[in-house]
Formats: C-alpha cells, sequence, structure tokens
C-alpha cells in the first residue's frame, strides 16, 4: 500500500505517525544513530575494505607478474 492510499484511508494513525517522527528525543533516552551517521560509518567502512582489496590485489599482481616488488619465495 502507498503512503498516499494509507494516509487516506487511515489518517488518523497517519497523524500519530508524523507526530511522532517529528518530536524531538525525550532527554535521557538512547538516541539512535541518524541516517546521516549510519551513512557516515557505512562509507567509512566501505573506504577501509576497498583499500585493504586494492592492496591484496596489487600484492598478488605482482606476486604473479615476477616483479621485483616481489614478495616470498
Amino acid at each position: 500500500m502507498s503512503n498516499t492510499t494509507f494516509r487516506r484511508h487511515f489518517p488518523d494513525i497517519a497523524q500519530k505517525i508524523a507526530a511522532l517522527r517529528s518530536a524531538p528525543p525525550t532527554p535521557g533516552a538512547p538516541s539512535e544513530p541518524t541516517r546521516y551517521h549510519r551513512l557516515v560509518a557505512r562509507n567509512a567502512k566501505l573506504k577501509r575494505r576497498n583499500r585493504e582489496f586494492t592492496e591484496t590485489l596489487t600484492l598478488a599482481a605482482c606476486r604473479s607478474s615476477g616483479s621485483p616488488w616481489r614478495t616470498g619465495s
């Protein structure tokens, strides 16, 4: 059911939901990270993983090509 249909059929529930979403968090209540903060954290995690994969790929390419930068035997 789309949001518009929901609001049309259940206006009282839609108003309650809107009021809860727009109300500031109560003091002392544990606050959850905002969507923005979750996005920033996820982006940082993806950047770290990408850097790790790039390093691993570079090492594998050096080992397989006989590069003088080769490590190990």
